[in-house]
């Protein structure tokens, strides 16, 4: 919120690049704030997560069920409305320019994107159809695997994408391709990129006060240390903190539009 109320004047148009739910103990007043002020949203899979927590828990009449999930009880009907009405990209036509929460396969047209990949993608790897002639030529992956590569190194445009999700690298800026998420929850920065026509890109970060979050890692990728930390965790030795709002978001100058 010290990143909107410091840099985002009246006139302006927000971007949210997903992942506005599940990261604290406020995630029903993000959702709101974004509604009250008619920010924009894209579809990230956190919102996913708490769609299924909320189904499962039949919206707090199985209070045994998805535990992880029950502040998602006091959902009301227009908060899951909004959720449930997040499009997956939102174009800037001004800038050519696209706003996804996690990633886009290149070759593939935009309106054949598969739903998963574009909230969950961080690299691209060769697909057995490399030629091209069968198939995509790179097909998605949610994690590092050998001889992959960031998607966003490999995107060719011609839209500029603006995304969120992959917070292990942190800032990213390629020639097509900007990530914004640098990880504000593990106590980094919370960044936006702002728009404006005619100027250059400019971006804009506040530190996070605190760790709020210790990140998640699969234990056959954990050190020694890690996996004792991670073991503190799990036994409540170590209780860790919990974000409020930590969003990527564009920001959007005066007259530009967006769809």
């Amino acid at each position: 919120r010290e990143l909107l109320d410091s840099h985002v004047r009246e006139d302006d148009a927000v971007v949210l690049a997903g992942d506005l739910v599940n990261k604290g103990p406020k995630s029903i007043e993000v959702l709101r704030l974004a509604r009250y002020r008619g920010y924009s949203a894209v579809l990230g899979n956190h919102e996913f997560a708490t769609l299924r927590g909320h189904a499962a828990r039949r919206g707090g009449e199985e209070p045994g069920v998805a535990k992880k999930y029950e502040w998602t009880d006091g959902l009301t009907n227009s908060d899951l409305q909004f959720i449930c009405g997040l499009p997956y990209t939102i174009s800037i036509p001004e800038h050519n320019a696209l706003v996804v929460h996690a990633g886009l396969v290149p070759g593939i047209p935009l309106d054949q994107q598969s739903p998963v990949d574009m909230v969950t993608m961080r690299n691209l790897h060769l697909s057995e159809n490399s030629d091209g002639m069968l198939g995509p030529k790179y097909a998605a992956l949610d994690e590092d695997q050998e001889g992959s590569s960031a998607w966003a190194a490999l995107w060719s445009g011609p839209q500029h994408v603006f995304f969120g999700h992959d917070a292990k690298r942190r800032f990213q800026e390629h020639r097509f391709a900007t990530g914004l998420d640098t990880g504000c929850v593990y106590g980094g920065y919370l960044t936006a990129a702002i728009l404006e026509v005619g100027c250059p890109v400019r971006y804009v970060s506040v530190k996070a006060a605190r760790r709020y979050q210790i990140p998640v890692v699969k234990n056959n990728q954990l050190g020694p240390w890690q996996k004792l930390l991670a073991t503190a965790c799990k036994d409540g030795k170590l209780v860790k903190a919990v974000a409020v709002a930590l969003l990527a978001c564009v920001v959007l100058r005066t007259t530009t539009k967006i769809k």
